[in-house]
């Protein structure tokens, strides 16, 4: 009887090793996936970083582009008319006098 008492008493220390090896094994699987949850958070975060910094680099030179074609245009357009203001100012402020004689 003594012996069948302590066979149970070695197997319930055994089964008590076990659950705290089991729980220990179940603490090291947690603090791992937190270790690997954050260092998903991390990668996402510097992924979103350098994508938001590509596309604001992206922007930047599109907007930079339209800045120029603007430009461009401004400087056509202004050279545009100052060529019609140089082959016609003299007939206009001809026009306008003779106008303001006349009336």
């Amino acid at each position: 009887m003594q012996e069948l008492i302590n066979r149970i008493i070695q197997i319930n220390q055994i089964a008590d090793q076990k659950v705290k090896q089991a729980e220990s094994e179940q603490q090291k699987a947690f603090n791992h996936l937190e270790t690997e949850k954050v260092d998903v958070s991390d990668e996402i975060q510097s992924r979103a970083t350098n994508r938001l910094g590509n596309f604001e680099d992206s922007e930047k030179r599109n907007a930079e582009e339209s800045i120029k074609k603007i430009r461009h245009r401004y400087h056509m357009e202004k050279q545009r008319l100052q060529e019609i203001y140089d082959q016609n100012h003299k007939k206009w402020v001809d026009q306008l006098v003779n106008q303001v004689l006349h009336k």
